[in-house]
């Protein structure tokens, strides 16, 4: 079983999951520059097997022995 915390330093194999399309990236302001001050803000779109959940920073990503991914609420 592999744990992340959302608003910590992305661990490898999360940032494979985000570059497979398991989690989707999305900030509040859609349009113009990125603004860092509302990263807290973000929000993350888990796609598991069977399940679509939204994470927020200080929630825990778990994904288990058989590759389920699943939201801890923080």
């Amino acid at each position: 079983m592999k744990k992340y915390q959302f608003g910590t330093a992305w661990a490898d194999w999360v940032w494979d999951l985000v570059g497979n399309n398991k989690i989707i990236l999305d900030s509040p302001q859609h349009n113009g520059p990125f603004d860092h001050s509302k990263d807290s803000e973000m929000l993350f779109f888990v796609y598991g097997r069977k399940n679509i959940e939204i994470g927020h920073w200080g929630d825990t990503l778990i994904q288990d022995d058989d590759g389920n991914l699943n939201v801890e609420k923080g």
